[in-house]
């Protein structure tokens, strides 16, 4: 099992994910909060690659790393669709775009509940 603080840091950024892939199934995007919601999970992001792998189980060590290797992947990718969606200008580009920044954001939510289970 994850140590407290991780599994904390992590559902936090699980929830947070969940608010941006809200933001992304409205029709009218607000670009400010979208903006502040991706912000933070960035943020949250950073927080959890800093609390390191000390106190974690030898045993989840390696799936640990694994998972935020590819949650930071994941989250660099998105900040590019995200920079894309900024300046979009047609509506099918922004269309285009949310689709699929809210896969994206899916996977993210899905890697945030796998870590959670272990």
């Amino acid at each position: 099992m994850l140590p407290e603080r991780h599994r904390q840091a992590i559902a936090q950024l699980q929830q947070t994910l969940e608010h941006l892939q809200n933001q992304l199934t409205e029709a009218n995007l607000d670009k400010v909060t979208l903006t502040a919601a991706f912000r933070q999970a960035q943020q949250l992001l950073e927080n959890i690659l800093q609390l390191g792998d000390g106190d974690v189980s030898p045993s989840l060590v390696s799936p640990l790393q694994s998972y935020l290797t590819e949650i930071h992947k994941q989250m660099r990718l998105l900040e590019m669709d995200f920079r894309f969606l900024q300046t979009s200008r047609q509506t099918a580009t922004l269309q285009t775009r949310q689709t699929q920044m809210r896969s994206r954001v899916a996977t993210l939510i899905g890697y945030c509940k796998s870590l959670l289970d272990k």
